[in-house]
């Protein structure tokens, strides 16, 4: 118990902050190995962090994940994601949650995105959040928006970047927080059929920009290998993959030089393989 409230003191006060400085809840397992190189990086989770990347969706698919902060059953974060593609463009839907009790956070989003060329695609998402701080702080709520873009130069280079709550929004009731404003820019490079890197750098408003980096390997055609590390806040991370057919299960761990390990797991499934 004295653990678990060690750790609600430090990390309550950025539930209110940035994605920067806390990482509420990072879904996705893959890009989670990558040290949370995601901007660029396509998969269902898309929906949530970069709309402009929806419409390069080939078929439908549907993602699960949950991780857990630190081994303190208390701190867990679970989100769903989907993408469905419409012709030249497509639609997403993404739900994130973390916490327990009275301190949790939740958001929901819709996306849409589509093609502006043969290269290039854009997008935009709405969010609903939800925050409960306690009986001292409250709940509130905030509804905000990003944007996205993707430049596809060929099949083995993507750049990428989105803006979340490019407007300030900020959460109602009697939390005077406003919601983070983050600029993201990445790019993803396919160096080989074995051999996939991916770069971002993230600049929230109120916080020094952070660098991100992540690198993913397939010794044989199932299995996915991968590594990477970020800078804000400074930490590592690991993971796996398992292709079969057309279901894939991510598992990654990212590691807080003070505060430990948090693993992550998700699970996709393509409609189509």
């Amino acid at each position: 118990m004295k653990k678990l409230s060690l750790l609600i003191f430090f990390i309550t006060p950025f539930f209110a902050q940035s994605q920067s400085g806390d990482i509420p809840f990072q879904p996705g397992a893959a890009a989670g190995g990558m040290g949370m190189s995601q901007v660029a990086y396509y998969s269902p989770w898309a929906a949530h962090y970069n709309p402009g990347l929806i419409p390069w969706a080939e078929n439908g698919a549907f993602a699960v994940g949950v991780d857990n902060r630190f081994f303190v059953s208390q701190l867990n974060g679970q989100g769903f994601a989907g993408v469905m593609p419409i012709k030249n463009s497509a639609v997403g839907l993404s739900f994130t949650h973390q916490g327990f009790g009275k301190y949790n956070r939740s958001r929901i989003g819709g996306s849409y995105g589509m093609k502006l060329s043969e290269h290039m695609a854009a997008g935009v998402s709405v969010h609903y959040d939800l925050l409960s701080l306690g009986e001292f702080y409250g709940r509130g709520s905030a509804l905000s928006a990003s944007v996205g873009f993707s430049a596809k130069v060929n099949e083995d280079l993507m750049f990428a970047a989105s803006v979340f709550n490019p407007f300030r929004a900020s959460f109602s009731n009697n939390i005077e927080e406003n919601l983070p404003a983050l600029l993201n820019i990445g790019v993803n490079y396919k160096f080989s059929e074995k051999v996939n890197m991916s770069a971002e750098l993230e600049k929230d408003i109120n916080l020094r920009p952070g660098m991100k980096l992540g690198i993913e390997y397939l010794p044989i055609d199932v299995l996915y290998l991968r590594a990477g590390f970020r800078t804000q806040p400074q930490s590592y991370t690991f993971g796996i993959g398992l292709q079969l057919k057309q279901i894939r299960i991510d598992m990654a761990s990212w590691v807080h030089p003070v505060l430990g390990v948090s693993p992550m797991l998700s699970l996709q499934y393509d409609l189509a393989k």
